[in-house]
């Protein structure tokens, strides 16, 4: 297996929990290959992570804990 068959392959899985596990709309990555797939990759998480962090901030500032 090449580094770019491992490097694919981690997209294809990263894209896929993503979707699967945080419900992420991942359709606006169709037709992307290479750094075009890996920039839309590292936008989404920095997205996902934001979004988690302000919702964590949100139950804190209410007194509540998670």
């Amino acid at each position: 297996m090449t580094a770019n068959t491992n490097h694919t392959q981690l997209q294809t899985i990263t894209l896929s929990r993503l979707k699967n596990e945080f419900g992420v709309d991942v359709s606006p990555a169709s037709g992307l290959v290479g750094p075009a797939l890996d920039a839309w990759l590292r936008d989404a998480e920095d997205s996902l992570f934001d979004r988690q962090m302000q919702e964590r901030r949100d139950v804190l500032a209410q007194g509540g804990q998670k």
